[in-house]
C-alpha cells in the first residue's frame, strides 16, 4: 500500500512539475515572437507586447537592462523539479526490484546490473554527445547540427527499442530528452545568464550574445 501511494504521489508531482516547465517554456517561446518595437523609445527596451487575461490588460517589455532590478524572477526550478521527480520515478519503476521492467527483451538478454548501467549510461552519453555537437558544430553550422541531432534521436529510439521492452524503451526516450534539456538549462543557459547579471552589477555592458 505504501509503495502504491509513493508511486502515485511521485507520478502526480512529476506531471504537475512537467506542466509548469513545458507551460512556461511555450509561453516564453511565444512571447519572444510576439514582441514588436516599442511605441516610445526607452533605455534598454528592445520590444513590447500587449496581452489581456483574466479581465486585466498587460504590457510586457523585453529589455537589455544595464541596471538590474531589485527583484528578478527566475524560471529554473520547474525544470529541476521535473527532472528530479522523473529520475526518482525512473528508479522506482525500472531500477528497483531487480530491474525486472528493463529485462525481457529476448533479442538482447542481459543481467539486471547491465540493464541499469545501460539505462543510466545512455542518459549521460546523450547529454555529452548533444553538448559537444552543439558547441563545436552548432556554433558554426546550426542547420547541420539540427539534422545530426534528429538523426541521433532516431538512432537512440531504435537502439532503446532493440535493448529494452516497449514501454521501457519509450520512457527512456523521454528521460533522455528531459536529461538533455535540464543539463542544457543548468550547465549552459543559467551560467551565461549569471555572467550577464554579474556584468550589469559591476556597471559593465553585458555580452548580449550570451543570451543567443
Amino acid at each position: 500500500m505504501l509503495s502504491e501511494w509513493l508511486h502515485y504521489a511521485t507520478r502526480l508531482f512529476h506531471l504537475i512539475a512537467g506542466i509548469m516547465w513545458i507551460g512556461t517554456s511555450f509561453y516564453f517561446v511565444w512571447l519572444d515572437y510576439a514582441f514588436v518595437p516599442p511605441g516610445e523609445k526607452k533605455d534598454g527596451v528592445v520590444g513590447e507586447t500587449f496581452m489581456v487575461h483574466g479581465g486585466f490588460f498587460y504590457r510586457v517589455e523585453k529589455q537589455q537592462p544595464t541596471v538590474m532590478p531589485k527583484v528578478l524572477h527566475w524560471f529554473k526550478y520547474e525544470a529541476l523539479l521535473t527532472w528530479v521527480s522523473g529520475m526518482f520515478l525512473l528508479g522506482l519503476v525500472y531500477w528497483a526490484g531487480g530491474a525486472g521492467a528493463l529485462l525481457g527483451r529476448a533479442t538482447f538478454p542481459m543481467t539486471q546490473w547491465t540493464a541499469i548501467g545501460l539505462s543510466v549510461g545512455s542518459l549521460v552519453v546523450a547529454w555529452l554527445v548533444y553538448d559537444l555537437l552543439w558547441r563545436f558544430v552548432g556554433a558554426k553550422l546550426p542547420a547541420v547540427a539540427l539534422v545530426l541531432s534528429l538523426a541521433l534521436l532516431a538512432g537512440a529510439i531504435v537502439g532503446y527499442c532493440l535493448v529494452f521492452p516497449g514501454r521501457a524503451a519509450f520512457i527512456h526516450v523521454g528521460a533522455m530528452l528531459g536529461t538533455v534539456m535540464i543539463a542544457n538549462v543548468w550547465m549552459r543557459i543559467l551560467p551565461n545568464q549569471r555572467r550577464m547579471i554579474a556584468a550589469s552589477l559591476e556597471g559593465k555592458e553585458p555580452d548580449w550574445a550570451r543570451g543567443a
